[in-house]
């Protein structure tokens, strides 16, 4: 008793912090000997309990799923066109800008015509008179007063006079620059004032009636890629497209060993950005599998990845899984059969053939 109340004394000494952690102290000694005195009543309890451990699981059955191949590429304009003088000349006028939307035959460039005009005119000047000529000539080679080489000369005089005049006519035509196609003038390189020679470039010409998609296969996934077949992509800006697929090389890059291959897309129903990342998923076969959570995913002792299932004689069975597709909410795998009642809450403790008793299950729908 002197002892208890020198202990009290002691505590009652000290500030209110220490007296508290003083008693909490103490309550926790006290706990700890009320455990060890309950020990073996504890063990015995455990002993009784049943080893079968309680699980979670959802009761699947398989879906229809389309098979997919999915690759990275890049989605590009079918047709760009390099529009380029064809004559030396001065850019007069420029009637279509950067980014304008024109139709196929549309002014885009007019160079200045300079002097063609007047060569013209004297090279149909020149033609008119070789025509006569060689009218005169056949008619006097006929009546026996002109040779059958005189004939000719004329004939070839008219020829290389029209030769002439074509030739001019068609520097002419190359002063007037036009669409090609429909589609977009993406960029503009010259200036009114400016000097060109053949072959400067002027414009870079879009055409807007259909858009690629392009990728290349690696050697395992050419086979599946059929010409014809559908696809479908998705553009890095949310952006997602449909068509079929036009090319699929069947001799592979000699450099990356790789296959390409080509969505073409419709202009009319699709007007996307080229130049910009995608997704291309080209359909390849129908088949079924289940869609399953992500936490369900297992390994096993041999570092295989699986899931753990329910047998009808309610043991525990690790499946190894084939991956189809992965998602944000599930994942798509094959090799579970028709239907499959899967292990989602507890599988990381479950051992092969263990016995099990299920807790509840989920709704079908759920994959999360």
């Amino acid at each position: 008793m002197p002892l208890l109340l020198k202990i009290k004394g002691y505590i009652a000494s000290k500030s209110p912090n220490i007296r508290v952690a003083i008693y909490v102290a103490l309550a926790v000694i006290l706990w700890m000997f009320t455990g060890v005195f309950n020990l073996f009543n504890f063990a015995d309890d455990t002993a009784q309990q049943s080893d079968v451990k309680v699980v979670l699981v959802k009761h699947l059955e398989a879906q229809p799923y389309t098979k997919k191949i999915k690759v990275t590429g890049i989605s590009a304009p079918e047709k760009q066109i390099n529009l380029t003088a064809q004559t030396a000349s001065t850019v007069e006028t420029v009637h279509a800008e950067k980014g304008s939307n024109v139709k196929k035959g549309d002014l885009l460039i007019s160079l200045k015509t300079e002097t063609r005009p007047q060569q013209l005119k004297a090279a149909k000047a020149a033609l008119k008179e070789a025509n006569i000529l060689y009218k005169t000539a056949k008619k006097l080679n006929k009546e026996g007063f002109k040779a059958d080489t005189s004939l000719a000369n004329s004939k070839a005089l008219l020829e290389t006079r029209k030769t002439a005049v074509a030739e001019i006519e068609q520097d002419m035509s190359y002063t007037k620059i036009t669409a090609p196609i429909d589609g977009i003038v993406e960029r503009r390189y010259v200036e009114v004032g400016d000097t060109v020679d053949k072959n400067t470039p002027l414009m870079q010409f879009v055409g807007q009636e259909k858009f690629l998609i392009k990728a290349h296969l690696s050697q395992k996934e050419q086979p599946f890629a059929k010409q014809g077949s559908k696809a479908s992509a998705t553009l890095v800006n949310g952006q997602t497209v449909e068509g079929v697929l036009r090319f699929v090389a069947t001799h592979a890059d000699e450099t990356t060993r790789t296959f390409p291959v080509e969505m073409e897309v419709d202009g009319k129903l699709y007007n996307i950005p080229t130049g910009m990342t995608a997704t291309l998923h080209i359909l390849v076969e129908e088949t079924t599998a289940h869609l399953i959570p992500h936490s369900a995913l297992v390994l096993n002792d041999e570092g295989a990845l699986g899931v753990m299932t329910v047998t009808e004689k309610s043991a525990a069975q690790f499946v190894p899984l084939s991956t189809l597709e992965d998602l944000q909410n599930g994942i798509w795998i094959t090799g579970l059969g028709e239907k499959v009642t899967l292990v989602i809450r507890g599988q990381n403790a479950l051992n092969e053939g263990e016995e099990v008793t299920i807790e509840a299950t989920t709704d079908k729908g759920e994959t999360s």
